[in-house]
């Protein structure tokens, strides 16, 4: 379904307004921190970011829901989009119970929330956003296992699989750091793994069937 492509690619595009960070916060140190910081309820631009990650959530939400209805669509393989429904729904909580401070460049910030003394908006926004980060993690290896298991060698299959690695080794790398396993570029980190992310699922719509080449255009066909 084209729609659900197009929803799909605005998801994508709103997802990624971080990029912007350097025009509009320049401040912003953009190797230690978290993106989500830019949305920070103490940020300057902070309802603008709010309000690409509620359009990027709302947009892949009813885009998997469109994939997820359709009745040429093969229920045995809805697993990743539902969920990318859920990671849809999870950045929308984010995007309404945004952190109330800068956690990585402001001490106060950081000891507050060690100490648990941050606004429960913050404190559901930290569960919320792991949350998020365990659902997508799901769907990409979902996609990874069934590719393989298909040996789709297909340039998207390939690019599919290559974008999942990339995005599952950066959260790993990225969760490493939030446990304080050790410190590096924590911000390079997520910013490669959400790119990774918007460009895997772009691919996920385009294909529509995750690994099994060919396949899509009979199970779900463009219109």
């Amino acid at each position: 379904m084209r729609r659900a492509f197009v929803l799909a690619t605005i998801a994508a595009i709103a997802y990624s307004g971080w990029i912007l960070a350097p025009f509009l916060n320049p401040g912003h140190d953009e190797i230690r921190s978290y993106v989500s910081e830019l949305a920070a309820a103490n940020e300057p631009f902070a309802l603008f970011y709010q309000a690409l990650d509620a359009t990027a959530g709302t947009a892949l939400v009813i885009a998997s829901v469109l994939i997820l209805r359709s009745s040429r669509f093969d229920r045995r393989l809805s697993m990743p989009f539902v969920l990318l429904g859920i990671f849809g729904f999870v950045t929308i909580i984010d995007a309404l119970l945004p952190l109330s401070c800068t956690p990585t460049s402001d001490t106060v910030c950081a000891i507050e929330e060690s100490l648990g003394l941050v606004p429960i908006a913050h404190k559901i926004h930290t569960v919320s956003s792991s949350v998020a980060g365990v659902v997508a993690a799901g769907s990409v290896l979902w996609t990874i296992v069934v590719r393989a298991r298909n040996a789709d060698l297909t340039p998207l299959g390939s690019a599919s699989t290559a974008l999942g690695l990339i995005h599952l080794v950066t959260l790993g790398w990225t969760t490493l750091e939030a446990l304080g396993v050790f410190h590096l570029a924590l911000g390079i980190a997520q910013r490669i793994s959400l790119t990774a992310l918007v460009l895997w699922w772009l691919i996920l719509f385009t294909d529509r069937v995750p690994g099994v080449s060919g396949t899509s255009r009979r199970t779900v066909p463009a219109h």
